[in-house]
């Protein structure tokens, strides 16, 4: 196991202040303001500590209000809106002292069988035969600093140029599709195997929204921070496995963009739907 996904489970692993009320550390490695995919990540462990039964999630929408300071631990409160054998649902707010920095709704839902379809999984190559992330970033190490010294738990495997490389060879492209697996054993624990889909699912899903346009971080002045994620799961996930993630942006305007994206398993089965939108804003000539 890699320190860095050891450190992740030690952050998904929350301290219980009393029935409702959690805190959660963060990583040694951080950006400037706390990682969204942490937070969500957390907060949805949150939600899922309180169940009294046994219920699979089905949705976690998440509105961020402000950026976390990683200096300090992130508080998780968690309201218990309903609770039945086979529905249940969560209000979980993340604050630092008097600050709100993000609400998140997470549903659980045990559905049982019905009708069953969902989009194609794209063709791509094998993960094996794709290069690692930190083969992607060399020589690219002073353009994309943050990316470089960024918490790596997750084996990222691109199938695509990442924005970085697609922007030094001129070229534009409307999706990315990455292979994603934690690198190393997970706890036997579907609610920390989600969990990791839903820190995972902050990756990748507004580049599409730079990419379409021949942008990359680092080589153009960008600004970008997420507004709202939402994740909706379809079958249960397992992490220590290859899933690949299929990420596109359908839409761009008035400062905002939105990312959408799909995550397949091996067999090409849909196991989530992520919808993300976020302000971004390009300053070109300014670089």
């Amino acid at each position: 196991m890699s320190s860095d996904l050891e450190e992740l489970l030690s952050v998904l692993d929350l301290h219980r202040v009393d029935d409702d009320t959690f805190t959660g550390a963060h990583p040694s490695k951080n950006p400037v303001r706390t990682f969204g995919g942490q937070m969500m990540a957390q907060a949805f462990v949150a939600a899922s500590r309180t169940l009294k039964h046994d219920l699979p999630p089905s949705a976690l929408s998440v509105h961020f209000i402000a950026g976390g300071d990683p200096e300090r631990d992130l508080e998780f409160r968690v309201v218990r809106l309903r609770d039945e054998r086979r529905f249940a649902n969560r209000r979980v707010d993340v604050v630092q002292g008097d600050a709100l920095l993000a609400s998140a709704f997470v549903s659980h839902l045990a559905g049982g069988r019905g009708l069953e379809h969902g989009v194609t999984a794209p063709v791509v190559p094998d993960p094996l035969s794709m290069p690692r992330i930190e083969d992607l970033l060399l020589g690219y190490e002073a353009k994309v600093p943050h990316f470089v010294a960024a918490l790596k738990p997750i084996e990222w495997r691109y199938t695509n140029d990442p924005a970085w490389v697609m922007r030094d060879k001129g070229q534009r492209l409307d999706h990315n599709r990455v292979w994603l697996v934690a690198k190393g054993d997970m706890p036997d624990d579907p609610v920390i195997h989600a969990a990791a889909l839903v820190y995972a699912s902050d990756t990748t899903v507004l580049d599409s929204i730079i990419t379409t346009h021949g942008l990359s971080w680092g080589f153009d002045r960008i600004f970008a921070a997420t507004i709202n994620h939402s994740v909706w799961f379809h079958r249960a996930v397992r992490f220590d496995e290859w899933v690949l993630y299929s990420t596109s942006s359908p839409v761009a305007a008035e400062s905002r963009g939105l990312g959408t994206g799909h995550f397949f398993d091996g067999n090409g089965q849909m196991v989530a739907t992520v919808v993300q939108e976020g302000i971004v804003k390009y300053f070109p000539g300014s670089e």
